[in-house]
């Protein structure tokens, strides 16, 4: 039987330090590739998560002022106030909403208002719902009047409200800057309430990274229409 050089032995018996490179390097190639993987199902993961949020929120805080708006109160116990900061169209901006409706305690009327406060160097601000009751008068209450002011959860970078005027045949909003009041009873041409007022909040997550534009309509059934 033949017999083998020992030296072929030793050569057969392992790697050599180019092997074991190489076999090093394609091991960490495939463990970044999985962490990047992983890294991208992470985020994209936090993402959805955050995306989830801020709808819910959203859709939340839109449901709650359009179904106070359907219950309105006509402009002989009430009022309307739609006040524009005068932002540019299509460029976010925060405006105020202010009526009278049946949400204070036991159902009676009560101030409503809806406005951004606590605004940051960033341009995001926190919704509030602000509530002043018992109504003795039509009178807008200012700022300040309010007894109750809630903050909603949900930081916007803007606040758009239009409204549909009762005289609008093709239902196109008519502009956002206006008040609804009425001053004379016995006046067969008092103010009316517009047909409907449409929604629009331009939602931010916290870091800043995520936003959203989400809008409602309300019928105002005070208008009479």
């Amino acid at each position: 039987m033949k017999r083998l050089h020992p030296g072929c032995l030793r050569r057969r018996g392992g790697f050599t330090l180019v092997e074991l490179l190489v076999s090093v390097g394609l091991t960490a190639m495939m463990m970044w590739g999985l962490l990047q993987l992983y890294s991208s199902a992470t985020r994209f993961s936090a993402t959805m998560f955050a995306e989830a949020e801020l709808v819910a929120g959203g859709r939340a805080v839109l449901d709650r002022m359009c179904h106070e708006l359907t219950s309105a109160a006509t402009l002989d116990v009430g009022y309307l106030k739609i006040t524009n900061d005068g932002a540019a169209a299509g460029t976010g901006g925060f405006d105020t909403l202010q009526f009278v409706a049946p949400v204070g305690p036991n159902s009676e009327m009560a101030h409503v208002a809806y406005q951004i406060r606590d605004v940051d160097a960033q341009g995001n601000g926190m919704l509030y719902r602000c509530i002043k009751a018992p109504v003795t008068d039509n009178t807008v209450p200012g700022d300040a009047e309010y007894t109750l002011a809630s903050p909603l959860g949900v930081t916007v970078r803007g606040l758009n409200i239009q409204y549909i005027n009762y005289n609008s045949a093709t239902g196109t909003p008519q502009g956002t800057s206006d008040e609804w009041k009425d001053t004379n009873l016995a006046d067969a041409n008092v103010p009316r309430l517009p047909r409907a007022i449409l929604l629009e909040i331009q939602l931010a997550d916290n870091k800043g990274t995520i936003s959203m534009v989400l809008s409602c309509g309300a019928y105002l059934g005070g208008s009479g229409i």
